[in-house]
Formats: C-alpha cells, structure tokens, sequence
C-alpha cells in the first residue's frame, strides 16, 4: 500500500480528532509510526478509517499490553466508518471494535 502512496490512517494530519495518541504507553524505538504528515498526505477528504488496512490497532506498539490511542468519537462513528469500509470493499477486515 506505501508503494501506491497511502500513508498510515494514524498518521494524518487530522488524526487528532479521531483518536489521542498515548505518547507515554509507546515503545520510544516505535514513536516514528504516530507521526503527523502534512495536509497534502493525509488523504483528508474523508473521515479516519478505523477499518483500514492502513491503521494501527489501538494497542499496537503500546508497552506492556497499554493502548497506544484512545478512541476519540463515539462507538457510532466508529461503526459507521467499518460499515461503509465493508460496504464499499466486501471484505471482513481487523476492526477497532474488539
């Protein structure tokens, strides 16, 4: 997918308000994969992809089984931006919902 030019959903300039990246519960040598990219990056026309095959699970590269982001928005658009992914894509994928 990097090599199509897709960048890491967590990774947007936007991600902020969708999730808050737990600084803290990080592995330092992992850190680099929460960085923002700037605006012409981020693919920002539609909402963060939870589903995404492009986005991290909440507790990935979190130290000693803590999450590394807190899910910002409600359940709701949490379920929603799976169902459309699955919508448009037709296929099961790993979720936040778990």
């Amino acid at each position: 997918m990097h090599s199509l030019g897709y960048e890491h959903e967590q990774t947007r300039y936007d991600r902020d308000m969708y999730v808050r990246v737990e600084w803290k519960n990080i592995n330092p040598n992992y850190t680099h994969n929460f960085d923002k990219h700037p605006r012409t990056l981020a693919f920002p026309k539609y909402e963060l992809d939870f589903s995404s095959l492009m986005m991290y699970g909440l507790g990935d590269f979190g130290m000693n089984g803590t999450a590394a982001m807190v899910v910002l928005v409600s359940s709701f658009q949490v379920f929603w931006s799976v169902f459309i992914s699955e919508l448009i894509f037709h296929c099961n994928r790993k979720t936040l919902l778990v």
